[in-house]
């Protein structure tokens, strides 16, 4: 491919030890793997054996939210994980011991706020009274109350939040009109509206760009000082 995975890029922060080891037997790294379209990368270098091509084997767990991924490594489950920016800076203020050493994408225009297709609702401004589906503790979130709500005249509380952590459960949700709009990214916008199913209000570019960023344990990166580069 013309362009190299961010997330093998960051595996040879993984690499530090003696060659001659890794000759004899792959190493072991524990990777967390985002369902929506960020995680797509990780999930091709896993398919094609991109990992093994560069001596790794992969114990890798799928995440929900990025939140979920800092949980893990939190709980020493993982080694390497991307999340987005609000999760990663509760996590530091928490002390969670890791690094941001890379960013992963920007994924500010495959992050939607969409209603049912058959809704009255055209404009954001048309949630008053409505609720709205997000993740508690996500950028999603966070960029909807702070900046999005705000730009349609909404203020805390002209609104309710349903917490929907799992962004495949959320199009369900919307379906079966237990909310009138979530807050959701790639791939579920992209099938649920060839689906026939949703229409988008706006993506999240307008207000930020969403990066999202790879992170790894202190621990890891202790162990390997000399391959991390700027």
């Amino acid at each position: 491919m013309g362009k190299r995975f961010v997330t093998i890029a960051v595996m040879g922060l993984m690499l530090g030890g003696a060659p001659g080891t890794f000759a004899q037997r792959p190493l072991t790294i524990r990777l967390g793997v985002h369902g929506a379209v960020q995680g797509a990368p990780d999930v091709i270098a896993i398919r094609q054996g991109y990992f093994k091509q560069e001596h790794l084997e992969v114990d890798w767990r799928r995440f929900g939210v990025g939140r979920e991924g800092r949980d893990a490594m939190i709980a020493g489950a993982i080694d390497i994980n991307a999340t987005a920016t609000t999760p990663f800076l509760i996590g530091l203020e928490k002390g969670v011991p890791y690094t941001a050493v890379a960013v992963n994408s920007l994924f500010c225009g495959t992050n939607h706020i969409v209603v049912r297709k058959d809704s009255d609702i055209q404009s954001i401004s048309q949630l008053k009274g409505k609720r709205i589906a997000l993740a508690r503790g996500t950028v999603t979130e966070y960029i909807f109350a702070a900046k999005i709500a705000p730009a349609y005249g909404l203020k805390p509380g002209d609104y309710e939040v349903a917490n929907i952590a799992d962004q495949k459960d959320r199009i369900p949700t919307l379906v079966a009109k237990a909310v009138d709009a979530t807050g959701i990214g790639d791939p579920y916008v992209a099938v649920a509206e060839h689906e026939g199913l949703v229409r988008s209000l706006g993506d999240f570019c307008k207000y930020d760009t969403l990066p999202f960023i790879a992170t790894v344990t202190n621990k890891v990166i202790k162990e390997n000082p000399a391959a991390v580069v700027a």
